[in-house]
């Protein structure tokens, strides 16, 4: 699925490219698989060299680290995967929306990539999560 979403900020006119591409994957990581793709992406945090931007609902993948605690110092915004915690069962994490920003696509990102990066960490593949099962 391809979406672009453009604003138009008022002051400049301009345009800001906010999603170039995004899926719905409805992939299910299981308690173990979560705890260790979680872990692993709280290793690999921006602000420590790595390239995860990480928090419980949210997982930023940036091009390169930040030179900061608070300072992103150019680096660039590839990819984020949106999470839900307790779904389906108490104990599992859906990956709901994987988005890509438009210089993320053009560095070759697609939402697949992404996820697939944040589960390797774990590693874990794509092939390893369940789908959503209502």
């Amino acid at each position: 699925m391809t979406t672009s979403i453009r604003r138009t900020t008022r002051p400049t006119g301009d345009i800001l490219d906010v999603v170039a591409t995004g899926a719905r994957p409805d992939l299910v990581l299981d308690m173990v698989g979560a705890h260790e793709v979680m872990t692993a992406l709280r290793a690999h945090d921006v602000r420590r060299g790595g390239a995860w931007l990480f928090n419980a609902t949210v997982w930023q993948r940036f091009d390169r680290s930040w030179s900061g605690p608070d300072s992103p110092d150019g680096a660039q915004l590839m990819g984020t995967i949106y999470v839900t915690h307790g779904a389906p069962t108490a104990y599992d994490v859906t990956i709901n929306r994987v988005t890509v920003t438009p210089l993320g696509e053009l560095a070759g990102w697609t939402p697949t990539m992404v996820c697939a990066d944040a589960l390797a960490l774990g590693g874990l593949t794509l092939a390893d999560c369940g789908p959503l099962v209502i």
